[in-house]
């Protein structure tokens, strides 16, 4: 709609998966979720993460995963990344992410 020119809302969140990494080599399989102010990397099988404050920080220098006063908002974006895997893979049960 939004390249027609019609009247769109756009979306809360945009995600980005991504499998393998040239730079993050031990990383098997990364997320990403973010809105117009913050961004969250989730790595899988991993304690870490990235966190952003965009307004603040658009150059992303600053990662906040581990900073205690930042746990709710960690916690919202890993509960809407979750929201969305469950949902986008109701129409794939195939994805290749289940294979063994």
């Amino acid at each position: 709609p939004a390249l027609r020119g019609d009247d769109w809302q756009g979306r809360d969140y945009i995600f980005c998966e991504q499998v393998g990494d040239m730079v993050l080599t031990e990383v098997k399989f990364m997320s990403m979720i973010r809105n117009k102010e913050w961004k969250l990397v989730h790595y899988l099988d991993s304690e870490e993460g990235q966190l952003y404050n965009l307004n603040d920080d658009p150059a992303e220098n600053y990662n906040l995963w581990g900073h205690d006063e930042y746990k709710s908002q960690r916690e919202l974006l890993l509960s809407e990344m979750l929201k969305w895997r469950v949902e986008s893979q109701l129409n794939h049960p195939t994805c290749w992410i289940y294979e063994s």
